[in-house]
């Protein structure tokens, strides 16, 4: 039975303060919608990292992009234009204070507000970003906002200019919120509809990708021979090298630490043609070697995805596997009862559930054959989840309906987002909270 320790009411009181505090200084530095008093700039606190990407779009093509999106390349940099239009040889007219360079981004004359915006893919870690931006009109400018799935967006700065004046914001990102992430940039005006909103440079802030090498026997366990090349977007890292057929031990390098997985009771995992799409690799020392079984010569290729230090391995003769199959089970006959023959899957990494009233706890599986690899309450991405949700001594999510409801569980990225109409439950909760009067004893 869950036990409620005794406590003064009034302690409620003064913890609710400290959660408060503490959630403010992870906050934006400003209120969405003020005006940057000064006019000028902004910055909080000073840049860490390495400057990854700058911009002041003069290097860029002039270009309109009315309605839908469009994409664009600068550099090493990708980035999605919707209901804008680029201006690289101007500066803004009317601008009479705050520092500016030649070009720009304004809203396109037909967009709403709401289709407006520039928008990068996702980025493997951003530590800092800054950006000037300007408008002719008062409570105007652009905001930013990050996100880690793609969906689910979080505003980081909504300050507006004074009317007339260009104003430069620094942002540091808080740690929880700096891997695997995108940025979008979108206009702020205080009609809703005025184009006369300008964003004239960005700068975005973060660390170099990790190296990341094969070692083995393959090389002589000589990982300075064989490094992997980053892709376009800076999301996954690839290998390809010939091999006879044979059977072969590797591990992965990144950034020096050697990287490999065993199975149960020490057993290795065994890379054959029909072996999963991927798997999470770990830190390991002499252990944990991944055995290859190349049962023909060829040229084999090894793609890692930085964010999830996810493997895959692709035979001679096979495409790279995009759509990773996984399976939802659960504690429930509709969820399978924890049986792995009965486990649910989802078709393109979702599912949705109608359940009837109760306590539900359940996992995600790459597979209906095995455990390994199985996505409990450590793999769940909060941006983009409800909040009732607990765990229990397994680490399965826990949820409770108290009436028949919806639940949907997707995949992205290897972390869960949970969604529906359950409800807040205490009964598989791992701490204890103080909610009882005092003299009250024990409940």
């Amino acid at each position: 039975m869950h036990r409620v320790n005794t406590a003064p009411m009034k302690k409620i009181f003064f913890t609710f303060i400290a959660v408060c505090v503490a959630l403010a200084a992870h906050a934006i530095d400003e209120e969405p919608g003020s005006e940057d008093p000064t006019g000028g700039s902004t910055v909080s606190e000073s840049p860490t990292g390495k400057v990854i990407y700058t911009t002041t779009f003069s290097d860029w093509s002039s270009q309109s992009v009315p309605s839908g999106e469009q994409t664009v390349i600068s550099d090493t940099m990708t980035f999605t234009l919707s209901g804008v239009k680029v201006v690289p040889s101007e500066m803004p007219s009317q601008i009479t204070s705050g520092e500016m360079s030649i070009g720009y981004i304004q809203p396109y004359s037909s967009a709403t507000m709401s289709q407006a915006y520039i928008q990068t893919s996702f980025l493997s870690y951003v530590s800092y970003i800054s950006y000037t931006h300007a408008s002719t009109l008062s409570q105007s400018g652009w905001g930013v906002a990050s996100s880690q799935n793609g969906v689910d967006w979080k505003t980081l700065s909504e300050t507006r200019c004074q009317q007339n004046s260009a104003s430069t914001k620094g942002l540091p990102l808080a740690p929880e919120n700096r891997s695997h992430i995108m940025l979008r940039w979108y206009p702020l005006t205080s009609d809703g509809t005025s184009t006369n909103t300008y964003l004239t440079d960005i700068t975005i802030y973060g660390e170099e990708l990790p190296t990341v090498a094969l070692a083995g026997t393959m090389n002589g366990w000589d990982y300075t021979t064989q490094t992997f090349t980053p892709s376009d977007d800076n999301q996954t890292a690839s290998l390809t090298i010939a091999l006879a057929a044979d059977t072969y031990e590797f591990k992965i390098v990144e950034d020096g630490n050697w990287l490999g997985k065993t199975g149960g009771d020490g057993e290795y995992y065994t890379l054959h043609r029909d072996w999963p799409t991927a798997y999470e690799l770990e830190n390991s020392d002499g252990a944990g070697n991944i055995l290859l079984t190349a049962d023909a010569a060829g040229e084999y290729t090894f793609i890692w995805t930085y964010s999830t230090k996810n493997l895959q391995v692709v035979f001679p003769g096979q495409t790279p596997s995009t759509d990773q199959s996984y399976y939802l089970i659960g504690n429930t006959e509709q969820l399978g009862a924890w049986s792995l023959e009965n486990a649910l899957p989802m078709e393109s990494g979702a599912i949705t559930l109608n359940l009837p009233a109760g306590t539900y706890s359940f996992k995600v599986l790459p597979q209906n054959d095995g455990w390994d690899g199985a996505l409990g309450y450590n793999n769940l991405n909060s941006g983009c989840s409800s909040e009732n949700i607990t765990t229990d001594v397994d680490g399965n999510l826990v949820v409770t309906f108290s009436e028949a409801g919806e639940l949907h569980v997707s995949v992205a990225d290897g972390l869960l987002c949970v969604t529906g109409t359950f409800s807040y439950t205490s009964e598989f909760v791992n701490f204890t909270v103080d909610v009882t009067p005092e003299g009250s004893g024990y409940v």
